[in-house]
């Protein structure tokens, strides 16, 4: 009865949302919301026609794919699974210097046509070319993730790193012409290794993904 009483409320809390804001940006979670209230109270009409609007007006969201795939959630979440498994271990095998492996899943993952974890596979390739003294391609992987995710965490740590190259740039060329020919640098010279020496962000840095309802459609 109580449970009722309060999916009452929300309907007309909703109604009255999109009444004053017809354009609100929380339109798509009102009707979401209000095609599962009506529909637990048995007023197919009424949840059919958020349902629609739904359809009509978001085709490509989230809650679309729900409507239409009762099972999609189960199968998101399956995939998320697997992305996240795969992730540690590229990580794994950057901390043990396998590169070819780190290079091998990245291509794995990419193959799967999913962004989720997007920043965080970048930014291990990202290191990986430092370990490798592919400057210029860490360069321009750094510089993309920073246009891609501004202002995020990810943000931050590749502009330590690309602030730190810019800095030193110089002394770089030194370490990797020292490299080259096999030599030790000078105690106060700047190796290159120092742009791989910071914590790496690690599977346990992996954000919630929103959450949706899970419930039976």
């Amino acid at each position: 009865k109580e449970r009722f009483k309060d999916t009452v409320k929300s309907i007309h809390y909703y109604e009255e949302l999109l009444k004053r804001y017809p354009k609100t940006e929380h339109r798509l979670v009102s009707y979401y919301d209000l095609y599962r209230f009506y529909k637990t109270q048995g007023n197919i009409s009424s949840s059919n026609h958020y349902k629609e609007k739904i359809l009509s007006e978001f085709p490509n969201s989230e809650y679309a794919k729900i409507i239409q795939d009762p099972t999609y959630l189960k199968h998101k979440q399956q995939e998320q699974e697997t992305i996240r498994t795969l992730y540690v271990k590229t990580y794994d095998d950057f901390s043990k210097q396998q590169f070819d492996k780190v290079f091998a899943n990245i291509n794995r993952y990419k193959a799967l046509g999913n962004s989720y974890l997007d920043d965080k596979f970048e930014l291990i390739k990202g290191l990986t070319f430092a370990k490798q003294r592919q400057f210029p391609k860490m360069v321009k992987t750094f510089k993309a993730l920073q246009k891609k995710y501004p202002q995020t965490a990810i943000d931050t740590t590749v502009s330590f790193y690309l602030d730190y190259f810019n800095a030193n740039d110089s002394l770089i060329a030194q370490a990797i012409a020292a490299d080259t020919m096999n030599s030790q640098t000078d105690s106060n010279t700047v190796t290159v290794d120092t742009l791989s020496n910071t914590p790496t962000p690690i599977v346990d840095t992996i954000p919630e993904e929103d959450k949706l309802y899970n419930d039976t459609l």
